[in-house]
């Protein structure tokens, strides 16, 4: 009895371990499919419908918010709206997140890839099935990367910039470089 016991505690330690491990597993490999230039692998850890969905609704809630109230401000909320979906269309596909990964670094080669730099404030699960880890770039504003589970696969469906956000005060505090 004691020995059963004892395998279904093991047991439940690495079911455990392991489903606590593989958004970081996830994550790794998103880092080094840009670092490396790979796009075929980058392909396999991000849903890219899911996070031009979703890119798209915060950029559209941005320029909505910034045309609000300001003479001609559904004029410029179409046409921001018409710029900036252009933009998130090549910025939403392998080629393109390796591009804006790589854009600020001085050895940094979209076709090869580039070290990435940066911080790593933390991360959390949101629910059993939604990861986010916390990003301070080098060269920029904090962001949080949103990764969701789809059996036993996780994926990168979001990515939201932290800058803004008073929620995250405590996330810009451990970080102590920006205002």
């Amino acid at each position: 009895m004691g020995r059963i016991l004892l395998l279904l505690v093991v047991l439940a330690a690495v079911l455990v371990g392991g489903f606590v491990a593989l958004p970081f597993l996830s994550l790794s490999r998103l880092s080094a499919a840009i670092e490396s230039g790979d796009t075929a692998k980058l392909d396999a850890v991000v849903d890219f419908e899911t996070l031009r969905q979703n890119l798209r609704a915060q950029a559209r809630r941005r320029i909505d918010e910034r045309s609000e109230d300001k003479p001609l401000g559904a004029l410029r909320s179409v046409v921001a709206g018409r710029i900036a979906e252009y933009k998130l269309e090549q910025a939403s596909t392998p080629e393109g997140m390796i591009e804006m990964a790589c854009r600020d670094s001085a050895s940094g080669d979209a076709t090869r890839g580039c070290p990435l730099d940066g911080e790593f404030l933390g991360a959390a699960f949101e629910s059993s099935s939604e990861f986010s880890a916390r990003v301070l770039p080098a060269s920029g504003k904090p962001y949080r990367l949103v990764m969701r589970r789809q059996g036993l696969h996780w994926s990168l469906v979001d990515i939201e910039s932290m800058a803004d956000a008073d929620e995250h005060a405590m996330w810009r505090g451990a970080a102590g470089r920006y205002s």
